[in-house]
Formats: structure tokens, sequence, C-alpha cells
């Protein structure tokens, strides 16, 4: 998508709410043969650049709505994302290396603005659980540094894909209140500044599919 937000592409070029950035190598429209391009992943706008060192960003990939998954067919270390509805429009890239693959595709899927509310929702429970036991047992809930997590064991390696946005978060250990607290207030902070999802419609005039 070309951008003629000025507005947005000056956002594209701070340095602030920058959640990964690096070169991908993503398919053409056109032309169908890859082309290297700096990747500037910010909330669910995933920002595309000619050259790292460029003021002015090609386009702008908005995370909603999609679904990601490796696609081995293509160039190793490939993945695409798939948006769904009428238009099904895809987008098919690769890295270098099967870990900037991973790394690119779990960013990715964490991007959209579904599933940092689900974030959101879920810590509010583990939260409200918290705070509910401590009051019926009548203490002060302890506020003091977290305990340390008990040893999970690595993932199994499988190709499956894991980065499906239908699929719910794995199960992590759970946080002290602090620790807990201070995740919940990041995470509403950071989908805050994602201001554009305010104006969803003015930006969508603004863009040349």
């Amino acid at each position: 998508m070309k951008l003629y937000d000025k507005n947005l592409s000056a956002f594209a070029v701070t340095r602030a709410s920058i959640d990964r950035e690096g070169f991908l190598f993503k398919r053409g429209e056109v032309n169908r043969s890859f082309q290297r391009r700096w990747f500037v992943l910010k909330g669910n706008l995933l920002f595309y650049f000619e050259r790292k060192e460029d003021k002015e960003p090609l386009g702008v990939i908005i995370l909603e709505n999609f679904t990601i998954d490796m696609c081995d067919d293509e160039e190793p270390h490939s993945f695409k994302i798939v948006f769904l509805g009428e238009a099904g429009r895809e987008y098919v890239m690769h890295a270098d290396s099967d870990e900037q693959m991973e790394a690119w595709m779990r960013s990715i899927s964490s991007a959209s603005y579904e599933h940092i509310t689900m974030m959101v929702a879920e810590m509010q429970k583990q939260l409200d659980e918290i705070t509910s036991s401590a009051s019926s047992e009548g203490r002060l809930v302890d506020v003091g540094e977290p305990a340390a997590p008990s040893p999970v064991a690595p993932p199994r390696q499988r190709r499956a894909n894991p980065f499906h946005q239908s699929e719910p978060p794995p199960a992590g250990p759970r946080l002290g209140f602090r620790a807990l607290h201070e995740e919940l207030g990041r995470v509403i902070c950071y989908d805050r500044t994602n201001w554009w999802e305010r104006r969803a419609p003015a930006v969508a005039q603004l863009i040349e599919l």
C-alpha cells in the first residue's frame, strides 16, 4: 500500500514505538522477483522502505484480519501474510535465516489490535484473581519482587505453523502482582500509542491499495 498521508510517513521514520526492524525480501506485485527492503514494525503498522536510510517509506501493511504461515514452496526462510475477506491480498517475504523468519513471524502475528486486546483481557483476569484471592483471605497483596517462574522445558521444534491468530497464546508462568501490573500498564500504553486505529476511516482514504 502506498502512502499519501504526511503524518503517517513522519510517524514511520521516528525512532519511537519500534517493535522490530530489519531487512526482508519482499516479492513484488508487478515484478514477481524478490526485492530487498527495510521493514519497520510499529504496533500493527508494517512499513517498508527501499533503503534503511530513506526518510519516506514505500508503503505500509496494516496488520489486521490476516493469517501468517510459512511457505516452503517459495524461497528458503519464506513466509506469507494473507488477508481475509473478499480481497484476499497476499504478501510473500523471506528472511536470511530460519531464526530471522521465526522472529518476524512471531512479532507480526502478535501485532494486531485484536491480539493486544486479548492480552490485556487475560492480564486483567489474572490481576482480578490475585486481588480477589488476597481480599477473601484478609491479607495485603504482595507487591514485592515477583517469584522466579518455574523452569519450562523448551518447545519441541516443528514445521507446523505456530503463528495463526486463531490459536490462543501458550500459557506462560503466572506473574507476581508487580510484574503483572507493570506488564498490563505497558500493553495498555502501547495500545494507546496506536493512534492510527482511531483514525482508520481517514487513513483508509489516503492509502492506495
